[in-house]
């Protein structure tokens, strides 16, 4: 039988750029913050390994940060496999 105070929270995965402090990335801190955490985390797939403005507030909510390198044009086969590799 499960208990709800035991359950794990459900994790929902971000991809997207970077965690500057763009308007995206803002909104869904914004989220974040209020959301019941016990219930519901978030985690973020960004394409850069460069620490961003947000990357240590995430840290301290809970949330996950994964890394796989950008895609500039040149590189579709190492990102197709990076992505397949994450997924």
């Amino acid at each position: 039988m499960n208990n709800q105070n035991t359950q794990q929270p459900i994790r929902v995965l971000h991809v997207i750029g970077t965690m500057n402090l763009g308007g995206a990335e803002s909104r869904i801190m914004e989220l974040y913050r209020c959301i019941d955490k016990s219930k519901v985390q978030f985690d973020f797939l960004v394409r850069t390994s460069k620490k961003c403005a947000y990357d240590d507030e995430i840290i301290a909510l809970g949330g996950r940060i994964h890394c796989i390198p950008p895609f500039k044009g040149t590189n579709p086969v190492s990102y197709y496999k990076e992505c397949t590799r994450f997924f």
